[in-house]
């Protein structure tokens, strides 16, 4: 059985090496990740379609992703497709999801000329944890856990959903405006709590 395998010209890691790829569950996107240490989202419709992909109003890369600090080895969609994980030669896992609506897009990093995103996504959370090179990722069928492999020949189990509350609200407006509030002053009728005194025998 023979397998023919191309590669667009524009799918691209600034002539790094592509050491990763996997297709987003609903088949409309996929991630790269790449020796130039970032990860990048992007549209399938110009790879099936010779019209899409000659169409300049069609965007190709709809996000780069940055954070790791060295080559990416690995990248994985969970099963439900709400988060991406990647993981690095840094060491490093990083789970990403796109930006809830209202909430600031993650910044670049300093000096990357790399086009603005045409989709907005944040990293929420970077595991470590392991001593050497993290090479391959993999997520549990309920979306909740990852698996990494090291070559410290260790395998880490992260509950990863274990703060995904806190995650779903920090984007919310109301939690906005509790962060941006100053702290609350008591009125001058109000007294402090009593200190409780411990005394030695």
């Amino acid at each position: 059985m023979q397998v023919n395998l191309s590669k667009p010209s524009w799918v691209t890691h600034s002539s790094e090496p592509i050491n990763a790829v996997d297709v987003h569950p609903d088949g409309s996107l996929f991630a790269t990740g790449g020796g130039d240490t970032k990860v990048k989202l992007w549209s399938m419709q110009p790879c099936l379609d010779a019209v899409a992909e000659a169409d300049g109003s069609i965007p190709r890369l709809l996000a780069t992703l940055t954070g790791h600090l060295g080559e990416v080895t690995c990248v994985r969609w969970s099963r439900d497709g709400r988060f991406l994980a990647s993981s690095s030669d840094d060491n490093c896992v990083m789970v990403w999801r796109r930006s809830l609506a209202g909430e600031r897009p993650a910044a670049a990093a300093f000096g990357d000329s790399a086009e603005p995103n045409v989709e907005s996504w944040r990293s929420i959370q970077t595991l470590r944890g392991h001593s050497s090179d993290v090479v391959g990722v993999a997520w549990a069928p309920d979306s909740r856990r990852l698996a990494s492999a090291s070559l410290d020949n260790t395998v880490r189990v992260w509950d990863v959903m274990a703060d995904a509350g806190k995650w779903e609200r920090a984007g919310t407006p109301a939690a906005r405006r509790r962060a941006a509030a100053p702290p609350r002053r008591r009125a001058p009728h109000e007294r402090a709590p009593a200190r409780t005194r411990m005394h030695g025998r």
